[in-house]
């Protein structure tokens, strides 16, 4: 149930697309800090005078309170209103681009990019929600699929803008001149989107809220340093233990709490479970193939990093011209299908990159990059789709919150794991083609074809497994 605070100044029909372009403009500009600094922290670190380990806390800091913070934000959004929760996720984004341009120090670029992403969390928690909750159950997929198509607008400009900028006009600049951006959305969500609140009292679950922040922050410092010491190092299995530890204290409190923060109750939901187990899936196999192909194709082709740069717009542009379409199927169609296909596409993709043949050409590589990408563009917005019909519309942020939890966590496990293999399998290959008398110029080619196939290998395996959950869940109500 929602309660609408805000005069109707447009019918109906007219409302629902600007609140879609708000919102989009909203989560379009949180989605370019996903890609725009990865050009820029090589120039942080020589500006600050500092090591590559501590400047990759410059995204570390952002990417924990992001996640760590999502569902608590999404469950305020919810019961507080969405409206305001996502003006505050804005104005808390812009202070933070605001001190990142003015930091003198890398201490303070760290601490206003962990205040950005207590603005991305609410951003990303509720954009999905917002504009759900304005589209009618038949056009939910049609909006979703533009939303996606939007952040791969993000995800491709990123990179671009961030080395465009950050020539022309220097590093500071890559953060003040997404301000103006960050200002309008704002704007726009005051004048445009109206308030969408539940109608009970609100208790917020500070020991669920804290639990939690816990667990995902264990968890993503699990990973992250796990894909680069190794999973095996004490530190990091003292991660993994403290990770385990913080969930089990959080699903403790949440049975106990009166409003938890995350209903357990959505769990037994198939739909919704097979959804958001669906996506994490999805999302861990797809980084495997973001992070390891410039890798790749480096190392194995030799290539420079503009050649690089056009391979991974692969990914995006099936994505910006395919989503709104199968989102628009979806809500004829139903969503178990369209999944189920985006995750074969996917195996495709990772079975033509994981058996390039003896002589591997570009072709090859073009052709598994552009799948992966319509793989992401058939599977998730008849996917989302599928996870908020399955809730009530009261509980929408939450449960675009978990999914898009689910898609981080994936993430980061996928770059983990994929990092973590390719080395290993690397480096076996090396030993093996040293020892057999290759020069080291070829032995290195081979090598890095060797230990990219092995991990993408691996990511096949996993993807099988997407098909079946995306199979096996519950039916969407559009579904045949």
């Amino acid at each position: 149930m929602s309660t609408l605070t805000k005069p109707d100044f447009h019918d109906r029909d007219t409302y629902k697309w600007w609140v879609l372009l708000t919102v989009s403009l909203g989560s379009l500009t949180v989605a370019l800090d996903n890609s725009i600094l990865a050009t820029c922290l090589p120039r942080l670190a020589s500006v600050f005078r500092t090591d590559s380990s501590v400047i990759a806390w410059v995204n570390l800091a952002y990417y924990i309170m992001s996640q760590s913070l999502m569902l608590t934000l999404a469950k305020i959004g919810d019961a507080k209103g969405r409206q305001k929760a996502f003006m505050a996720g804005l104005a808390f984004y812009t202070l933070g681009l605001t001190g990142c341009a003015l930091s003198q120090s890398v201490v303070q670029l760290i601490a206003f990019r962990a205040v950005q992403g207590v603005g991305a969390g609410t951003g990303y928690s509720l954009a999905m929600a917002i504009a759900v909750a304005v589209f009618p159950p038949e056009e939910r997929g049609k909006a979703l699929g533009i939303l996606t198509g939007v952040n791969s607008v993000g995800l491709v400009a990123g990179p671009v803008l961030g080395g465009l900028i950050l020539d022309a006009l220097g590093w500071r600049a890559v953060f003040y001149t997404r301000i103006p951006m960050a200002l309008s959305a704002f704007i726009m969500t005051w004048v445009i989107v109206k308030e969408q609140r539940s109608e009970e009292n609100f208790d917020l679950d500070i020991k669920g809220s804290a639990t939690l922040f816990g667990f995902l922050a264990l968890l993503l410092l699990f990973l992250n340093f796990g894909g680069k010491r190794g999973f095996a190092t004490a530190p990091v299995i003292a991660l993994g233990g403290l990770a385990a530890l913080f969930l089990a204290l959080f699903l403790v409190s949440e049975k106990r709490a009166s409003q938890p923060i995350v209903e357990l109750g959505f769990f037994k939901i198939r739909l919704f479970s097979g959804a958001t187990l669906s996506a994490c899936i999805q999302t861990l196999s797809t980084s495997f193939v973001i992070f390891l192909v410039p890798f790749y194709l480096m190392e194995a082709f030799g290539s420079s990093g503009s050649i690089v740069g056009m391979f991974m717009a692969l990914v995006a542009f099936p994505l910006l011209a395919i989503s709104p379409i199968t989102g628009r199927l979806s809500d004829r169609i139903g969503s178990t299908f369209l999944a189920a296909l985006g995750m074969c596409v996917l195996c495709g993709s990772l079975f033509l990159l994981s058996h390039p043949g003896p002589h591997p050409t570009y072709l090859s590589v073009a052709i598994g990059v552009g799948m992966c990408g319509l793989s992401m563009a058939i599977f998730q917005p008849p996917n989302n789709s599928a996870a908020m019909s399955a809730v009530p519309r009261s509980a929408l942020g939450t449960a675009s919150a978990i999914v898009m939890v689910a898609r981080q966590v994936g993430a980061s496990g996928g770059i983990a794991l994929g990092g973590a293999l390719f080395s290993t399998y690397q480096a076996g290959a090396l030993i093996r083609l040293v020892n057999a008398g290759i020069d080291p110029s070829t032995a290195n080619r081979m090598a890095a074809l060797a230990g990219f196939k092995g991990a993408m290998t691996v990511s096949l395996v996993i993807a099988s497994v997407g098909v079946l959950s995306s199979l096996v869940r519950g039916r969407h109500q559009q579904d045949p």
